[in-house]
């Protein structure tokens, strides 16, 4: 299976996880998901936190293949940078800050609908793009985490699977709080 392809499934898997989170947070009454216990991010800023991220990251690969310069390609280190990346998002316990990027850290007057919108809307992009793509351009280390430096769009996706589960669980946890106050 060519890198490619299986970026695609990659993506086919996040859209199914998008879709059921929105089935979840359909069912949430609309108060409740904007509620912040102890002062942490509502579920809506967990999403709209997620959302930007994808869309930031997409913005900055299609600006680096949009040079004309050599990129290089994605090392053995830059792979397991990513899976201690993935090791790392998985251990709720630790807590992680998020990156000083601007609208990385969201208010809380974000529009449940608009959100939902916009998020489905980025993903049809970054789906059209990543077909539109060259199989040469996925072995290129054109991405870079903020925490763990270059990594290509495979590594990327992974990044963003990694990420989504990490804050779905966020997003439990935070009713859960909210359910027993």
């Amino acid at each position: 299976m060519s890198v490619k392809t299986k970026c695609l499934k990659k993506v086919k898997e996040l859209d199914n996880k998008l879709e059921d989170l929105f089935l979840w947070i359909d069912e949430i009454p609309e108060e409740l998901i904007s509620i912040q216990p102890d002062g942490q991010w509502s579920v809506l800023q967990i999403c709209e936190h997620l959302r930007f991220s994808e869309y930031s990251s997409l913005g900055y690969v299609k600006h680096k293949l949009s040079k004309d310069i050599q990129h290089p390609t994605i090392s053995l280190k830059d792979r397991l940078y990513t899976f201690m990346l993935g090791i790392a998002l998985s251990n709720d316990s630790k807590k992680y800050r998020a990156p000083k990027i601007e609208g990385l850290s969201p208010a809380n007057n974000i529009d449940y609908g608009i959100l939902k919108n916009t998020w489905l809307e980025g993903r049809v992009q970054l789906w059209e793009f990543l077909e539109s793509l060259e199989d040469s351009k996925f072995k290129l280390a054109v991405y870079k985490h903020p925490r763990t430096g270059p990594m290509g769009i495979w590594q990327m996706l992974q990044f963003f699977d990694f990420h989504f589960d990490r804050h779905k669980r966020q997003m439990a946890d935070r009713l859960a709080k909210i359910n027993t106050a």
